[in-house]
């Protein structure tokens, strides 16, 4: 079990044009299979596989391109 308290706390935010994305770990989704690590898209929330911060500026970086 994941003991909040030592864990580390994140949450990457995007926004380019109308597109609204953002990935963090606030363990307010436990409904979502990769609690507490979750993204939000617009008003969706889905799970997130890869939380890691490379990962998400390669998902902005194709997201301008």
């Amino acid at each position: 079990m994941l003991s909040w308290e030592k864990s580390v706390v994140y949450g990457y935010y995007m926004r380019i044009s109308n597109h609204v994305e953002w990935w963090d770990n606030r363990p307010h989704h436990p409904e979502i299979s990769t609690f507490p690590h979750h993204r939000h898209i617009g008003d969706r929330v889905e799970k997130l596989e890869n939380p890691d911060l490379s990962a998400f500026i390669e998902k902005c970086s194709k997201s301008i391109i």
